[in-house]
C-alpha cells in the first residue's frame, strides 16, 4: 500500500501543478491585455485587408502569449516540483520560485522595453546597459518581494485548486497550438498553380521605409505606384535583424549574412573590405547581367558583368564600373556623373535640394544607362526618405513635438510637406523602374528599417564652450590660438558621444625631442579636470569613462578620448548647471541640441510584386510588443538567440521576412542556388513557384567578392558629409 505521506505529498504536487498552471494562464491572459493597452496595432490593422487576416492578428498573438506563459510555467513547475513537498519551507521556496519567474515574464520584457523605447535616439550602449541595468535590477528587487510576500501568504491559506483543472487548461493548451499551426498552415501556403520561370528582377532600397509614412501616404492617393505594387503583391514587415544602423543593414541585405560576417559596420568601410559576397557578384559570376547603383558602402565600385555605380552624389570621379562588354556606354557614365553635384545638406532647403538631385539622378541613370543593357538584376538604393524623416517629423507632425523637448519656434510649417516630397521622390523612381521594366520582372521595395518620431531629444556636448570654461582654449582676434591652447577636439572622425582631444604637442615637444613625463602630467590634467565635472542639483557627472594613450599618436590620433554620460547625451528637462572652477555654468550652454526629430525603429517594409508573386499580407503575425521587439534585436547581436531564431522559423512559429531574407529570396528568383553559409531564407510562401515545384537548389558558399581596390582611405568628402547629417560630430 502506498504510505499515507507519499499519497500526501503525490496530492500536494498534483495540486501545486494545477495552481501553476492557472497562474500561468492568468499571466498569458493579462500580458495579451497590457500589450493591446501599450502596443495596440493599428498600423497591422491598416495593412490587413480581410476580416479573417485582422481576427487572426489578434487570435494567434492572443495564443501565443498562452502557449508562452504556460511553457514558462511548465519550466517553473519542473524547478518547484522537487520542493514543493518539503515541508512548509520547501512550499514556501517553491511557490516563491513559481511566481518570481512568472513574474519576471510578465514585467521584466515591458519594463525594459517601455524604458528603452523612452530614450533618446542615439544612445551608445554602454549607456544603454547601464540605464537599463538599473531599470532590471529594481524590477527583480520589486518581483522578488511581491513573490515572497504572496508564496507566504498563498501557503498559509492552503488554497489549492482542484486537480480537474489541468485538463481544462492542457485542452487550451492544444487547442492554442492547433491555432497557431492551422494560422501558418493557412497563410503560409504557396499557389499550386505558380510560376516557375527564372526572371528578372527590379530590387529598390529605400532607406527608412516605413509604413506609418508610407501607408497613409498610399491611401491618400500620393504613392500611385507603391499602391500598384501592394494591390497586385505581397506587402508587410521587413523586420531589421540586429541594431538599426545604415551600413550593416543594407550589407545584410544585399548578402544575406549577419554583420560578423560580413565585417562592414560602418559609414566607412569600402567595397574591399566585404568578406561575404553580394548578391551582384553572384549573379555576375554566374554570367547573368547586372546594373547596381548608389548602394551603400560600394566605393571603389564592384567589378560585375554589367553596371556598377557607387553612391551618385559624390566627389569620385572613378565611381562606376563597365564590364568590357558594355565600355560603349563609358561616355555616357561619365556624361551623367558630371551632373551629380556634391551636396553637403547642413539646412533645411539644401535636404530638400538633396532628395530632388539623388531621385533625378537615380531616374537619369536608370533611363539612359541601365536600361540600356538590358540587365537581369537590377538594384537602386534611395537615401533621401532617411534623411528627411530625421529633419522633418516636426515640421510634418507638430502636436507630437510642441509639448515635448522641442521649443515652438523651431517647428517651420513651410516644411510640413518635406517627408511627403521625399516620398514623391522615391515612388517616381519606382515609377520609372516599372515602365522601363514591365509587367514581367519581379520587383522587390525593401527597407533597413523603419522609421518613428523622436520621445527623447537628443543633446551634444559643445566642446568648445568646455574647454572655453575649463580655461585650455585661448583665443587670438576672437579665433582659437591653437598653438597657446592645451588641448583641441582632433581633426579626425568623433562620434557624437565620444570626444576626441588632443594635447598640443608644441607643449610637451622641445626642438623635436619627446618629454613624455610632461605629456603625461598634461594628460591626466585634462582628464582629471573633465572627470570632476558634474551637476549641480542631481550631482551626475557628466563623462562615463575616458580612454588615454601611453605615448603621443599621429596628427588625426586622440590623445584623449572622453565618453559622455547620459546626462549629456538626452536634452536635460531641468534648469541643472554645470560645476566649473569659475563657477556654476548652465548646462543648456554646453549641450546643444539634436537637430533629428525622426528616428529608427525596427520595422521597416517589403512589397514585392511580379508573375512569380503572391497577393497577401507578409510579416509577423503577432502584435509588436516589447519581448517580440526585444527578441528581435536580441537575435541579431547574441548568438544562442540567432540559433533559436532559426529554429522556431523553421517551424514557422514565427513566420516573419527579414533584412537578411532578400539575397536568398532574390536568388530563388533567378535561378540561382542559395548559400548554405547564408543566415536568410526564401520567402517561398510569399512566392507562387512553391518549394513543392521548384525546389530551392543549394550551394555550400559563394565565398567573398574580389576585391575593387586596395590601400584607400575614406574621402574626406565622407566626414563632411556625416557631420552634415549628424552622424558625427
Amino acid at each position: 500500500m502506498m504510505d499515507s505521506r507519499d499519497s500526501q505529498a503525490q496530492a500536494s504536487g498534483k495540486s501545486f501543478l494545477s495552481e501553476i498552471w492557472i497562474i500561468s494562464l492568468g499571466c498569458g491572459i493579462c500580458y495579451f491585455v497590457v500589450s493591446l493597452f501599450f502596443f495596440w496595432p493599428s498600423e497591422q490593422l491598416g495593412l490587413l485587408e480581410t476580416v479573417f487576416s485582422k481576427f487572426n492578428l489578434f487570435a494567434y498573438t492572443f495564443c501565443f502569449h498562452i502557449v508562452g506563459f504556460l511553457v514558462l510555467g511548465f519550466l517553473c513547475y519542473l524547478i518547484s516540483r522537487p520542493l514543493i513537498t518539503r515541508g512548509r519551507a520547501g512550499a514556501i521556496l517553491g511557490r516563491f520560485i513559481e511566481y518570481f519567474i512568472l513574474g519576471l515574464g510578465f514585467t521584466l520584457g515591458l519594463a525594459v522595453w517601455l524604458r528603452f523605447d523612452r530614450m533618446a535616439p542615439l544612445l551608445p550602449r554602454y549607456v544603454v546597459i547601464a540605464d537599463l541595468r538599473g531599470v532590471i535590477g529594481i524590477v527583480i528587487l520589486i518581483d522578488a518581494l511581491a513573490a515572497l510576500a504572496l508564496s507566504t501568504l498563498v501557503n498559509h491559506l492552503a488554497n489549492k485548486p482542484k486537480c480537474t483543472t489541468v485538463k481544462g487548461i492542457a485542452y487550451l493548451m492544444i487547442v492554442c497550438v492547433a491555432y497557431i499551426g492551422f494560422a501558418n498552415l493557412i497563410l503560409s501556403r504557396g499557389d499550386p498553380s505558380g510560376d516557375t520561370k527564372p526572371r528578372k528582377v527590379v530590387l529598390l532600397g529605400i532607406d527608412a521605409g516605413t509604413w506609418n509614412v508610407a501607408l497613409p501616404f498610399a491611401k491618400q492617393g500620393y504613392l500611385p505606384t507603391f499602391r500598384a505594387l501592394m494591390e497586385n503583391g505581397t506587402y508587410g514587415y521587413l523586420d531589421t535583424y540586429g541594431s538599426q544602423f545604415t551600413p550593416p543593414v543594407w550589407t545584410s541585405i544585399a548578402t544575406g549574412k549577419v554583420r560578423s560576417k560580413h565585417k562592414v559596420y560602418h559609414f566607412g568601410n569600402l567595397s574591399s573590405d566585404w568578406q561575404a559576397a553580394p548578391i551582384w557578384s553572384i549573379a555576375s559570376s554566374k554570367g547573368r547581367g547586372v546594373g547596381i547603383v548608389n548602394w551603400v558602402c560600394t566605393w571603389p565600385p564592384f567589378r560585375v558583368k554589367g553596371a556598377f555605380i557607387s553612391k551618385v552624389i559624390s566627389e569620385h570621379l572613378d565611381r562606376f564600373y563597365l564590364s568590357k562588354e558594355y565600355t560603349s556606354y563609358k561616355p555616357v557614365a561619365e556624361s551623367l556623373l558630371a551632373l551629380a553635384r556634391p551636396l553637403i545638406p547642413a539646412t533645411s532647403d539644401e535636404r530638400l535640394e538633396y532628395a530632388r538631385e539623388e531621385a533625378r539622378l537615380l531616374r537619369t541613370i536608370n533611363k539612359d544607362l541601365i536600361s540600356k543593357i538590358d540587365p537581369e538584376l537590377v538594384a537602386c538604393y534611395y537615401y533621401s526618405t532617411d534623411l528627411v524623416q530625421h529633419f522633418f517629423w516636426k515640421d510634418m507632425e507638430p502636436e507630437k513635438f510642441i509639448h515635448g523637448d522641442w521649443k515652438p519656434e523651431e517647428i517651420d510649417s513651410d516644411y510640413s510637406d518635406a517627408i511627403l516630397e521625399g516620398w514623391l521622390e522615391a515612388d517616381s523612381l519606382l515609377a520609372e523602374l516599372v515602365a522601363t521594366y514591365g509587367d514581367q520582372a519581379n520587383y522587390i521595395v525593401v527597407s533597413d528599417h523603419g522609421a518613428r518620431p523622436v520621445r527623447r531629444r537628443m543633446g551634444r556636448l559643445d566642446i568648445g564652450h568646455l574647454l572655453d570654461e575649463l580655461g585650455f582654449l585661448k583665443y587670438e582676434g576672437g579665433s582659437i590660438d591653437s598653438a597657446r591652447s592645451l588641448c583641441y577636439l582632433t581633426p579626425g572622425w568623433s562620434p557624437y558621444y565620444r570626444l576626441d582631444l588632443k594635447i598640443n604637442p608644441q607643449l610637451y615637444r622641445q626642438q623635436g625631442n619627446l618629454d613624455l613625463n610632461t605629456y603625461h602630467e598634461l594628460e591626466q590634467r585634462v582628464v582629471d579636470a573633465l572627470r570632476s565635472l558634474s551637476t549641480d542639483k542631481t550631482h551626475k557627472p557628466l563623462f562615463a569613462g575616458f580612454s588615454v594613450r601611453s605615448e603621443p599618436g599621429a596628427a588625426d590620433e586622440p590623445d584623449i578620448s572622453a565618453y559622455a554620460a547620459k546626462v549629456v547625451l538626452e536634452m536635460p528637462r531641468t534648469e541643472e548647471g554645470v560645476i566649473m572652477p569659475e563657477g556654476i555654468v548652465p548646462l543648456s550652454y554646453l549641450v546643444k541640441p539634436h537637430p533629428w526629430s525622426g528616428r529608427h525603429r525596427a520595422r521597416g517594409l517589403i512589397i514585392m510584386s511580379g508573375p512569380s508573386v503572391r497577393h497577401r499580407y507578409t510579416g509577423a503575425w503577432v502584435i509588436d510588443d516589447g519581448y517580440t521587439s526585444l527578441f528581435r534585436y536580441m537575435r541579431g547581436t547574441i548568438a544562442p538567440f540567432r540559433t533559436l531564431s532559426s529554429i522556431l522559423r523553421k517551424l514557422h512559429i514565427i513566420d516573419e521576412a527579414t533584412t537578411l531574407d532578400i539575397t536568398p529570396t532574390v536568388l530563388y528568383l533567378m535561378g540561382l542556388p542559395v548559400g548554405k553559409d547564408m543566415d536568410g531564407r526564401v520567402l517561398l510562401e510569399d512566392l507562387t513557384i512553391g518549394e513543392h515545384q521548384r525546389k530551392v537548389e543549394w550551394i555550400a558558399t559563394w565565398g567573398k567578392p574580389e576585391a575593387s581596390v586596395t590601400g584607400i582611405q575614406p574621402h574626406e568628402e565622407l566626414r563632411r558629409r556625416l557631420k552634415a547629417l549628424g552622424y558625427v560630430q
